[in-house]
């Protein structure tokens, strides 16, 4: 009994020191960069006929992505999970339309996002791996 009471003990000390190095994900440029970026190359991907999704720009965004949870002190699902809430995704929109603004261009002109859209594609950085231009 004292061997489980004491397994116990080291269990919740080793949770609330886990939970304790948490990084804030949202004071993480890297990952808001990520983050913001995805939602953007969405919304491209799904509103420019120029432009198309990457399947290995995913694959490898994914995997930066997990690396970058990971780091924080999260599982991939955690920090997914984290940025879809109620409470946070409004945080996340804002700052993607934030970004969009600094490149020029707004998610409700599609002109301005489609020209953005066919400049990054297939280039360097987030949004050009996760695009490709469609020919």
């Amino acid at each position: 009994m004292r061997k489980l009471c004491c397994a116990i003990f080291l269990m919740l000390i080793g949770a609330s020191s886990a939970n304790a190095q948490r990084a804030d994900l949202f004071q993480d440029p890297a990952v808001m960069e990520l983050v913001e970026e995805a939602l953007i190359a969405d919304l491209m991907a799904r509103s420019c006929e120029r432009v198309r999704g990457s399947e290995d720009g995913v694959a490898a965004m994914t995997e930066r992505a997990d690396n970058l949870a990971r780091a924080a002190g999260y599982e991939p699902d955690e920090a997914y999970a984290f940025f879809s809430t109620p409470e946070n995704l409004p945080r996340v929109e804002a700052g993607a339309t934030s970004r969009l603004a600094r490149m020029g261009a707004r998610p409700d002109d599609l002109t301005s996002l489609c020209r953005l859209a066919q400049s990054v594609a297939g280039r360097g950085g987030v949004l050009g791996a996760l695009l490709l231009p469609r020919f």
